[in-house]
């Protein structure tokens, strides 16, 4: 089997809620059953539509939904969340739920503008600092340091190896007044959490040492 390696995650030093790449994802939790209309987006191009089925019936697991080869209709469980996703991105997505009620439309959900009880899931690889923004002007600082390894022992072959350790997520809330904590320390790959509390759409770009500067 042909391992595919995407390269473009290897120096991306930018992510956003609002358009969909490797390295990051997007959680929302359909709670009212019926049938809903997906479309997905490619900047302005529409790349597929589908619906999306909310049933009771459903298995109760998370969901995952590749935006790049979605284009099928599946069922979700109103008790678990939906996460979108692009793990072979090489230009961002957009996601547009809406739900049909008679002859109206109604929209439910679209990354481009986070809603409370969103998550935003996002993983940096480059180390350094970033700066995460939303559009209401406030930022989080986020320095991200290579990750850690250590010596161990294996016990069979009495042979050196390198073992990673286990990273726990870091857990970053958005709201109106700003971020809660506006600083966090992390390490390369080690999974940020953002808790969306009001309408938000956050941009993760990285300071080059110039910017730092100023």
């Amino acid at each position: 089997m042909k391992l595919y390696i995407n390269k473009r995650i290897l120096s991306q030093s930018t992510l956003d809620s609002g358009e969909i790449t490797p390295m990051m994802a997007i959680m929302h939790r359909f709670a009212e059953p019926g049938t809903y209309d997906v479309t997905v987006f490619q900047g302005d191009n529409q790349t597929a539509t589908f619906p999306l089925i909310v049933d009771e019936s459903a298995p109760q697991m998370l969901n995952r939904i590749d935006l790049g080869t979605a284009n099928c209709s599946c069922a979700v469980n109103p008790k678990m969340p939906t996460v979108f996703h692009a793990p072979r991105a090489t230009r961002g997505y957009s996601v547009l739920v809406e739900k049909f009620k008679g002859t109206d439309r109604s929209k439910v959900f679209d990354n481009r503008n986070l809603q409370d009880g969103d998550i935003f899931l996002a993983s940096l690889l480059r180390p350094g600092d970033y700066h995460a923004s939303s559009q209401q002007g406030t930022k989080c600082k986020i320095s991200v340091s290579p990750l850690k390894t250590r010596r161990m022992q294996f016990t069979v072959t009495s042979q050196q190896g390198v073992s990673r350790p286990n990273i726990e997520p870091v857990q970053i809330e958005c709201t109106a007044a700003g971020f809660k904590p506006e600083h966090v320390n992390i390490q390369t790959a080690q999974p940020l959490i953002f808790m969306i509390k009001a309408p938000s759409r956050i941009k993760i770009e990285y300071q080059s040492t110039e910017q730092q500067k100023t």
